[in-house]
């Protein structure tokens, strides 16, 4: 790319970053702020039925312009309600965090990637905290029992009450054979303070620190068990139906689980009148474009690593022009980057599709796979994405 523009008479301050996963996380930027500029509010209306906090819905409704159009097209104004069933269920602790979600998480807090991986770095070098560029998201038996004495020690230096915490034995979601380094976590060696790590590392490692320990010591509090209460309508045609969940057992909470409006601590009162109502339903604006976010993303679609994704984002951006990202409070592309995101928009490298692609070559290689074969395959992507470019730049 930088070599077509130059060619092209255009003086470039640093080469354009084009490459797997560098080129995928320009587009996302480029996009989501595109669908930021171009999102327009919008609301819609259909017809539900509510009792107390229970809403009853039907997938099949149709759709209002507005409040004032809506029409009730036959159905009664009130309909008598019925449980169907109880579904019971449990919510575990969630898996240790990956650097990538370790990344997104203390950016919130004025950290920025390549801050964030250095200090990281210095701290494993200590054994303040475990190798960082992990693939694993739970550990073995034999890491578990030597975290399992340190536990109310490292509560204890993050802040928390160690009540809570009294799942002591391995969970076989978070704890089995098989693990190389393992998940995320403290290291044996206890600091201090978490005063003391930003006075020995650099200002945001006691942060680092709390949030790993966090979300691994999850893992040692009990499950929240809870049922879920489902409902439908009766007499309506067709038939709505809507839950609730009631909480029977209050134990670990989910933190990337949205929060959630059907969870009650009273049960509708069915010998109650359901009443029909127009429920809006506004359109959702496109999510700010933050490390956290760009993390999710990459994590979604499933392309690089939790350690490559930190390092190839804190490779391209930054505060000073030189970088194709500005990382502020929101991601934003300079003229570089959004000549980046332009250039690899259409082309296999820039994809998520073509990420993988290329990923899942260089993992039959790895693995004692045919390198020609893969080569040969490279070789074409690398043809095709060149077409693709000479024609952009034509």
């Amino acid at each position: 790319v930088t070599m077509r523009l130059q060619e092209l008479g255009y003086d470039l301050p640093e080469p354009v970053p084009f490459g797997r996963l560098q080129s995928l996380i320009l587009v996302l930027i480029a996009e989501q702020n595109d669908a930021i500029a171009n999102y327009k509010p919008s609301s819609v209306f259909e017809s539900r039925y509510r009792l107390d906090n229970l809403v009853l819905s039907n997938p099949d409704m149709v759709q209002f312009k507005t409040k004032e159009e809506w029409r009730a097209e036959g159905l009664p104004f009130e309909a008598k309600v019925k449980e169907v069933r109880q579904v019971p269920g449990k919510t575990i602790p969630p898996k240790a965090l990956t650097f990538s979600k370790l990344a997104g998480i203390v950016s919130k807090q004025g950290i920025k990637a390549k801050r964030m991986k250095d200090l990281f770095q210095k701290m494993y070098e200590d054994s303040i905290l475990s190798y960082p560029r992990t693939d694993d998201n739970y550990i073995s038996p034999e890491q578990f029992n030597e975290m399992l004495p340190l536990v109310d020690n490292i509560l204890d230096i993050i802040g928390m009450p160690t009540a809570p915490f009294t799942h002591r034995t391995a969970r076989p979601t978070h704890v089995k054979e098989g693990t190389a380094h393992g998940a995320l976590r403290p290291g044996l060696v206890l600091p201090q303070s978490l005063e003391y790590l930003d006075a020995t590392y650099g200002k945001g490692a006691g942060t680092i620190y709390k949030v790993v320990a966090q979300r691994f010591l999850m893992m040692f509090l009990e499950d929240t068990e809870w049922i879920r209460h489902e409902y439908e309508t009766v007499g309506t045609t067709p038939v709505f139906s809507g839950s609730v969940k009631v909480i029977t057992k209050q134990g670990v909470t989910d933190p990337e689980e949205e929060d959630s409006t059907d969870v009650v601590t009273l049960l509708p009162d069915l010998s109650k009148m359901a009443e029909l109502y127009p429920h809006e339903i506004k359109s959702k604006r496109p999510e700010t474009p933050t490390v956290n976010w760009l993390m999710n993303q990459l994590d979604k679609l499933d392309v690089g690593t939790g350690a490559t994704r930190v390092s190839t984002f804190a490779n391209i951006s930054g505060e000073s022009a030189k970088y194709p990202v500005n990382d502020g409070k929101s991601l934003t592309l300079r003229t570089l980057g959004q000549i980046g995101a332009l250039s690899a928009r259409g082309t296999i490298i820039g994809s998520a599709d073509g990420t993988r692609k290329i990923q899942a070559l260089a993992d039959v290689v790895k693995d004692g796979g045919s390198y020609d074969e893969a080569y040969e395959v490279f070789t074409q992507i690398i043809a095709a994405d060149i077409a693709t470019i000479d024609k952009l730049i034509e």
